[in-house]
């Protein structure tokens, strides 16, 4: 079973990133923090070209990160708010990632950006739908 995440570019209103497979935390958040805090580094705030090289780097970054490597599935461009996610990621004009767990019947819950990966998971188990 797939555990999927939409990925957001601040500043991109018409467009988002779906990954099919492994979105939870510990399988995403490190590639994308190393992503966009490369990015705002170099480039500062484009957002057009970070969701174009986001979506560059998925490929590049493939194997340092363990990414779905398939060639016809696995990922999405999707119409922005128009994808379902167990997590979701925004990509922060300031490099920083703000990560939220979709899939609970209270709405997004907002994860601490210093939470470590292990006790998040507990957590999440521990939860109830």
């Amino acid at each position: 079973m797939s555990t999927n995440a939409i990925i957001q570019v601040e500043g991109i209103t018409y467009a988002e990133l779906y990954k099919h497979w492994d979105g939870y935390p510990a399988a995403t958040l490190e590639w994308l923090e190393a992503f966009n805090l490369r990015f705002a580094q170099h480039r500062g705030d484009d957002p057009a070209y970070k969701f174009a090289q986001l979506l560059r780097d998925s490929v590049r970054a493939e194997s340092d990160y363990f990414l779905d490597p398939s060639e016809f599935t696995g990922w999405g461009v999707n119409g922005f708010g128009k994808s379902h996610g167990e997590y979701k990621y925004i990509l922060k004009r300031d490099g920083s990632v703000e990560t939220f767990v979709t899939k609970y019947a209270s709405g997004p819950v907002r994860i601490h950006p210093n939470y470590p990966a292990s006790d998040l998971l507990t957590e999440l188990r521990n939860m109830s739908l």
